[in-house]
C-alpha cells in the first residue's frame, strides 16, 4: 500500500490530520543520521514481511556507527538497527527509541 493510499485511510477513519503529527523527533540525529549508541524500544516491532512482532518494547537496540536511512516513511526516517536480544535486525523510526 503507497504512503498516499495510507493518508486516505487515515482520513476517512480519523479525519483530516497534518502531516506534521507524524514528523519524528530528531534528537538521535547527526546531519540526517542515527547516532551510534544503545537505544530501548518504546513499542513492539513487528516484521515488515509477516507482521510478527520480532522485538519487544523495553529491550535493546544498538547502533554501531552513524546509520543512514534506509528509506521513509509519514516523513520518519526508518533505519536498520541490530536487536541486541534476538541478533536480528530491525527497523525503526526515531520514534520507536529512546535513550
Amino acid at each position: 500500500m503507497s504512503e498516499e493510499s495510507i493518508k486516505k485511510v487515515l482520513t476517512k477513519v480519523i479525519g483530516d490530520f497534518e502531516d506534521d503529527i507524524l514528523e519524528e523527533s530528531t534528537w538521535f540525529q547527526e546531519d540526517n543520521k542515527l547516532r551510534p549508541g544503545v537505544y530501548i524500544l518504546s513499542e513492539d516491532i513487528a516484521s515488515p514481511i509477516t507482521g510478527e512482532i520480532i522485538a519487544r518494547s523495553k529491550t535493546k537496540v544498538k547502533v554501531d556507527e552513524f546509520l543512514e536511512p534506509v528509506g521513509s516513511f509519514f516523513n520518519q526516517n526508518i533505519y536498520e538497527v541490530h536487536h541486541v536480544q534476538t541478533a536480528q535486525k530491525i527497523y525503526i523510526s526515531n520514534r520507536n527509541i529512546k535513550r
